[in-house]
């Protein structure tokens, strides 16, 4: 199982409600090279986990049918959740499924024009509480380590509606300037707080 070389991550975290997210990972490649200098140059992957009340959900992943990237098998540092907020998730190597360039005979960093080629796709159809979407490369380019990539993700689809209950009743206040310099009023509106 392959561990990642180096990652970056985005964090997500809801205020007291569980959600259900679709997420859409773009530009996941490689440095275009031959098929026999394809060990010499980088790889991404993309991937993400979530928690719910502190237990780890795994989401379902797929890709398009012919592109370059397939479904991989892979494992994350506990200690490098634990750099992104995330202890007591378990130890050592925590198994995962990310989308990762799979091609060895065409071996390209893919456009803008052929996006679909280089997509995966991610779903948590189980309630959620906490998302943790990371980039990282599988593979650093020989003789040259810190070499830059990049991917991008969609926008984070978060279904309308709150899994939570309302709490008790109040106001929120707010203070605002008048027309008078140095002058100001305190204005308040009823409130419901949810979570």
């Amino acid at each position: 199982m392959s561990t990642y070389v180096g990652f970056q991550a985005i964090r997500v975290t809801a205020n007291g409600f569980k959600f259900t997210a679709d997420l859409t990972l773009e530009d996941v490649d490689a440095n275009t090279k031959p098929a026999a200098d394809g060990p010499k140059g980088w790889r991404e992957t993309m991937s993400c986990l979530a928690l719910s009340d502190g237990s780890l959900v795994r989401p379902d992943v797929s890709v398009a049918p012919g592109a370059p990237v397939a479904v991989k098998d892979y494992a994350i540092a506990s200690s490098s959740l634990a750099e992104a907020g995330w202890t007591g998730v378990g130890t050592g190597a925590i198994p995962m499924q990310g989308i990762s360039y799979d091609n060895w005979t065409r071996i390209e960093n893919i456009g803008s024009g052929n996006a679909e080629l280089a997509r995966g796709f991610l779903s948590y159809t189980q309630g959620i509480d906490d998302l943790l979407v990371f980039y990282g490369l599988t593979q650093p380019e020989a003789g040259n380590p810190s070499a830059g990539s990049v991917a991008f993700m969609s926008a984070i689809e978060i279904p309308a509606g709150c899994q939570c209950a309302s709490g008790a009743a109040g106001e929120r206040r707010v203070v605002l300037p008048t027309e008078t310099v140095g002058r100001c009023t305190l204005k308040s509106r009823p409130v419901t707080p949810y979570g």
